[in-house]
């Protein structure tokens, strides 16, 4: 085995040393699902792109669960009928539109392996990113749940940013990080399902849906880390912009600090604190949110 991480030294330092200690037989025998939500918005070229850079990666699913969220475009029956051949595609089909967290609960319900991958459908995942988080996993197994870096690219006027979104550094304190901002990138995490399963799975909680299970997650005592790697790429659109604002959002985000304020993870002073940085934000013009994230949030 390789040396035990202390969480002094960054996870991705040892992918090498990792790699070394499991031959390619007994990395090719761990098999992973991998978790997905589509639903009525969902873009059929975005998702083509998607389940293509799983179909390259160099470690392959052995589950492709995805959940349809209520209805989705014909296009998108046909994207996924086109692949199905080529991944094990697993369809859960949802009547009607219940939200992220209900879809992924019940797509959670038909993932048979311990590891799970989530994916974001308008995102593409790097070629090794699936191999470097079975590897982290397999090696840590005190860990529950692996994320790494999120590269988001944003078209402005002639040009193409790109921006690097690191999680929360391993080894720090996530208790206190949580309290500022989201420990992982959600579309860039695997977790051990019994871990998942251990503090109620994916909730009904707008807008926050993962940050509301990592902090469950981190209440419990669960280890989290993050690669220093990027792991997925995504296009961020107006829409992105647009979702991170007005009265909608501000009402999840009040039921939200509620719910962290019940987990003891936030005090009084915490939530003060989070309304005064974000709250206007929430209710500022799309066209200045929009410079906000680009130039400050996201360096």
């Amino acid at each position: 085995m390789p040396d035990v991480w202390n969480g002094d030294r960054d996870p991705e330092d040892l992918t090498d040393l990792i790699a070394t200690s499991f031959s390619r037989d007994r990395l090719e025998r761990e098999k992973f699902s991998v978790l997905a939500s589509l639903y009525h918005k969902s873009e059929s070229e975005d998702l083509t792109r998607c389940l293509q850079s799983i179909l390259e990666q160099t470690m392959l699913p052995a589950q492709v669960v995805i959940v349809l969220d209520g209805p989705v475009h014909q296009n998108v029956h046909k994207v996924l009928d086109s692949f199905s051949p080529r991944l094990p595609l697993m369809i859960v089909s949802l009547k009607r539109n219940q939200g992220l967290g209900r879809a992924l609960a019940a797509g959670m319900e038909s993932c048979v392996h311990e590891l799970v991958a989530r994916v974001d459908t308008d995102d593409v995942s790097v070629s090794d990113r699936f191999e470097k988080q079975v590897l982290f996993l397999l090696a840590r197994p005190e860990v529950s749940v692996v994320g790494g870096v999120m590269r988001e690219n944003y078209i402005q006027g002639n040009l193409l940013i790109c921006r690097d979104r690191p999680g929360a550094p391993t080894g720090c304190d996530m208790k206190k990080w949580a309290q500022k901002r989201n420990p992982l990138n959600h579309p860039t995490v695997m977790f051990r399902k019994s871990a998942i399963d251990l503090v109620g799975g994916y909730m009904d909680c707008p807008f926050f849906e993962d940050y509301y299970l990592w902090v469950r997650l981190i209440a419990s005592s669960a280890k989290i880390a993050n690669l220093d790697a990027v792991l997925v790429e995504t296009h961020i659109t107006e829409d992105f912009f647009s979702r991170r604002g007005g009265l909608d959002y501000v009402r999840a985000e009040r039921a939200f600090l509620k719910r962290l304020y019940e987990l003891k993870l936030f005090g009084v002073r915490q939530i003060i604190v989070w309304i005064g940085l974000r709250m206007p934000l929430r209710v500022m013009p799309i066209a200045l949110r929009k410079i906000i994230y680009i130039k400050l949030l996201r360096n």
